[in-house]
């Protein structure tokens, strides 16, 4: 079942449905954060959807990217 966003952001993640190979919109989210984070640019905001997310974000805050949640998310850079 897709996201139902109720946030609005330039890039979006979806840790179920979403795929790295999409264009991280919100029809078609990147699956990682750290996708989403490649593409961004400075000022940019990534909105991360539910989920259980199991790695260490890279290049946020190097390119002063913002990242919400839309719902309960956990990350587990562990």
């Amino acid at each position: 079942m897709a996201v139902n966003w109720k946030l609005s952001g330039d890039y979006y993640v979806d840790a179920i449905n979403g795929s790295d190979s999409n264009a991280g919109t919100s029809v078609a989210p990147f699956k990682t954060i750290n996708a989403a984070a490649a593409a961004a640019s400075a000022g940019e905001t990534i909105i991360v959807g539910p989920g259980i997310y199991n790695e260490q974000i890279d290049g946020l805050q190097r390119y002063a990217t913002n990242l919400q949640a839309d719902g309960f998310v956990v990350v587990d850079g562990t």
